[in-house]
């Protein structure tokens, strides 16, 4: 225990206290005069104070456990104790209206900052919510967790400004007398805060207040007012309209530095192109509707025409034709539309997961499930409407038509002249000439008989024009079938190039973002509530070493101080002065004075400006020159310095050095008293050496090692862990707000996209596969005939394969063409994975085609000739 001088009356009663006796005294713990309390330590920690509040220093304690408080003379001492169990409990609660849009809690401001948890936001201003917010030492002291509920008991007490203690003396004689209202509320965010504020400062939503206890709103003060736009776009728009007018009434416009400009420079063309995304693929699943319908129509037609035969009327035959696909379409949309809904929110949930939201609600990427319905039931209508159609025009047809299985001949009035320069297929008439039957004839040396070909066998094309004409006219006669193939070919080869140019423009955009995006890492105490005789958060010269030594600083700021303890030598005088002077080494003006000062007036002397700070000084030219600094004013004004003189100023080990008073500052700096002398940093190290303290200690990151963030995170991790060991515990906080609310998500996005792009290359590939092979197969009949009029097998297989190859690359290029449209660019059709892409759907359609007509060529062609029941 130690005594206060504001207590002189208490010296003399220490003599009364006899040897051997017990007596009940009252101390407390005072942060300023103990930065760093211990129960360990008590003894020289606790602080006397009268057990009374005036005069009342001790009562002699009996041998017995308990002392009687409730006698008469000991009411005020009884009182006493008893505010002091409420205080140990006691918080100081302030209400938000919107903690998360307040300027402190931005982090471009680095003042509070998230441990865990989420800011409170407007939703729990307008819902009421029982939730608060608490600082990290308070739930380390209380071992405090986000989720864990807390129980207050609000009192409304007539004196607010103490920190939610019984302080007044009305309210110290009074506060049982007051009503109270308990409540419980739970802990949804832990947060720090870089100075060091009252541990016992909690925030909970202003709404969530009792309705009786008294609110200071009267009150107008910028701390507790800010405002946020809806979008950082209507900033400057917001600026032009209301800065004129909030001028009259004294109100200065100030906005957060929010770097909107740079995000919405990389979300816009990103939010353009993903907009894109539901015509792109809205045609491809138009498409593959249409696929499907027509395929099913085009197996289920002779079926349709047999019903008719059988006399079912066209009503009942539509409808037996239209339920399978329904029950099957509506099988198919069900499943799809979950599972693809199921996927797209986690992946969007897990892409939102490191969005710091401006409103601070927690991300979300729930959404209605009637829009899953709406979309469902649209695709499935959709599949309606088309299947009927396709019925209808199939009931248009006749019914002998659909049994044989093609089309009607169309009838000619006149007989088309014969074009001699045409060859067809087969020779004219006049080029078969009949022979006499076949027979054989023994050979003497064999018992086989051989037969002579005859002559009369169709003769082969000259040449392979009469194929391609042929091949052709099958493709404009089939002309459904043929923009079936082009079209499906293009939309999946326009999807693959949308897909792929959206890979590639999410890429460049996180490559430029990684490279350009600057992170800022600042080393702060672990607790920030503990503080040091000479300031917040001081360290060595090691600490600052090793972070430079790790190879991702590319610059610093940085604050160091220094005391002196002796002034003189003003303008050459010897006179000299006890003094306590707080010496501070910058290495940034602009940093110190218009941000850590808030815009502080620094006038300097002739010759001299903020570059002063940014030169490298050595320890021979401190010797033999006068160190430039900035002075605080009323330092100037106490000793009487004018701009331009000079002052020595010596330490506690009797080293001085020679100063020059380069300019001056009229701010108070951070509490009254402690407004230092500004010099360069330079200057500092070489003055103080090994000796050297710093109390900031702020790093710009290289943005080309970005990526490698993580290393940097271990690295630190260890060296400061190496420090705690041996000092107050450091930590090392990473100011890349701007790195998580914009590159992350689109890595998200980049993932998810690199995901379904294999998924759309194989469904395009195996829709172009089985494509060609369901239409070749479709041609058996076709095939069949060529083969009986004596068209080889290979030229049957080559006709085929080389129509569908073709087709589908007449769909490729109509898909590159789009793919180059919409990039605006043609080189982008050189990307490797957007050829390779390509080649695999060609790669599909071939094999399918192939597969296709080894399969209706492999066959007898009078089988397939048959019409079978």
């Amino acid at each position: 225990m130690f005594l206060l001088d504001e207590y002189p009356a208490s010296s003399p009663l220490i003599e009364e206290f006899e040897p051997g006796q017990r007596y009940l005294i009252r101390g407390f713990l005072d942060a300023y005069f103990t930065p760093n309390p211990t129960w360990t330590n008590t003894d020289s920690n606790l602080i006397l104070k009268p057990l009374d509040g005036h005069n009342t220093w001790f009562l002699p304690a009996p041998e017995q456990s308990e002392i009687d408080l409730s006698g008469p003379g000991v009411e005020i001492i009884k009182n006493e104790f008893e505010i002091d169990q409420q205080q140990q409990h006691s918080l100081m609660v302030r209400g938000t209206v919107d903690l998360s849009a307040m300027p402190n809690t931005q982090e471009v401001s680095q003042m509070y900052h998230l441990v865990s948890g989420r800011w409170l936001n407007h939703e729990d201003e307008l819902n009421a919510s029982k939730v608060m917010v608490v600082q990290n030492s308070f739930a380390q002291l209380r071992d405090i967790q986000v989720g864990d509920t807390i129980s207050l008991i609000f009192r409304d007490l007539k004196e607010l400004f103490r920190g939610g203690y019984i302080y007044s003396e009305d309210d110290r004689q009074n506060w049982r007398t007051y009503p109270t209202f308990p409540d419980t509320f739970e802990v949804v965010g832990i947060f720090e805060s870089r100075a060091g504020m009252d541990p016992n400062q909690v925030f909970v939503p202003l709404s969530a207040f009792p309705a009786e206890i008294e609110k200071t709103e009267d009150e107008v003060h910028p701390y507790y007012f800010s405002f946020v736009l809806k979008s950082s776009k209507d900033q400057d728009v917001f600026i032009n309209e209301t800065q004129a007018k909030l001028a009259e009434v004294g109100i200065e416009v100030s906005f957060v530095e929010n770097k909107g400009k740079n995000f919405w420079a990389g979300v816009d063309p990103l939010r353009q192109a993903a907009a894109a995304n539901l015509p792109v693929y809205g045609l491809v699943l138009l498409l593959s509707l249409l696929l499907v319908i027509f395929l099913y129509l085009l197996q289920r037609r002779r079926d349709y025409a047999i019903l008719r035969a059988l006399g079912a009327p066209q009503e009942s035959a539509s409808r037996q034709l239209l339920i399978p696909i329904l029950l099957i379409g509506l099988l198919s949309v069900s499943v799809g539309s979950i599972s693809a809904w199921n996927f797209s929110l986690n992946k969007a949930a897990e892409s939102l997961s490191t969005l710091p939201l401006p409103s601070g609600v927690a991300p979300s990427a729930s959404l209605q499930p009637g829009i899953l319905v709406g979309m469902g039931a649209g695709i499935f209508i959709l599949l309606l409407i088309l299947t009927g159609i396709g019925i209808w025009l199939i009931s248009r047809r006749s019914t002998f038509e659909l049994l044989q299985g093609r089309n009607a001949p169309k009838v000619k009035t006149q007989a088309a002249p014969l074009n001699t320069k045409d060859e067809t297929m087969l020779p004219p008439p006049t080029a078969i000439k009949m022979q006499n039957p076949l027979f054989a004839q023994k050979t003497p040396s064999s018992d086989l008989a051989w037969i002579k070909p005859p002559e009369n066998m169709v003769s082969r094309p000259k040449n392979n024009s009469t194929v391609i004409r042929l091949m052709l006219r099958w493709t404009k006669r089939s002309g459904l079938k043929s923009v079936l193939t082009i079209a499906v070919a293009a939309s999946f080869i326009l999807a693959i190039g949308w897909l792929r140019w959206m890979i590639d423009r999410n890429q460049a955009e996180i490559d430029r973002l990684y490279n350009t995006t600057v992170v800022q890492a600042e080393i702060l105490y672990k607790n920030p509530d503990v503080s040091t005789s000479l300031g917040y958060g001081v360290f060595g010269i090691d600490v600052v070493e090793g972070v430079q030594r790790s190879g991702f600083v590319e610059s610093a700021y940085f604050e160091a101080i220094a005391q002196r303890t002796r002034i003189g030598g003003i303008n050459g005088e010897n006179e000299s002065f006890q003094a306590d002077i707080a010496l501070r080494g910058i290495n940034q003006a602009d940093t110190f004075f218009k941000i850590k000062l808030q815009g502080a007036a620094v006038e300097y002397a002739d010759g001299w400006d903020g570059n002063l700070f940014t030169k490298t000084w050595t320890a021979e030219e401190l010797q033999a020159s006068k160190i430039p600094a900035v002075f605080p004013k009323d330092f100037t004004e106490q000793f009487n310095l004018m701009l331009g003189d000079t002052v020595v100023l010596t330490d506690e080990y009797n080293v001085s050095y020679s100063y020059l008073v380069a300019g001056k500052y009229s701010e108070v700096y951070v509490r009254s008293g402690d407004n230092p002398i500004i010099l360069p940093l330079s200057a500092l190290e070489v003055m103080e050496g090994e000796r050297l303290l710093y109390q900031v200690a702020r790093f710009s990151l290289f943005p080309s090692k970005n990526r490698n963030l993580e290393t940097f995170r271990t690295r630190m991790d260890l060296l400061l862990a190496n420090h705690n060991q041996r000092g107050l515990p450091l930590k090392m906080v990473f100011w890349d707000e701007e790195l998580r609310s914009v590159v992350q998500p689109l890595e998200k996005s980049l993932s998810l996209l690199q995901v379904l792009y294999p998924v759309t290359v194989i469904v395009a590939v195996l829709i172009g596969l089985g494509l060609n092979l369901l239409l070749v197969m479709q041609s058996a009949r076709d095939a069949a005939i060529l083969r009986v009029l004596g068209v080889p097998t290979g030229r049957v297989r080559g006709l085929y394969t080389i129509q569908q190859l073709l087709l589908s690359l007449f769909g490729v290029f109509m898909g590159l063409a789009g793919v180059a449209i919409l990039h605006n660019e043609p080189a982008a059709l050189l990307e490797k994975q957007l050829i390779f892409g390509v080649l695999l759907f060609l790669g599909g359609a071939l094999f399918g085609a192939l597969l296709g007509v080894y399969l209706i060529t492999n066959k007898n062609p009078l089988e397939l000739l048959q019409v079978k029941e």
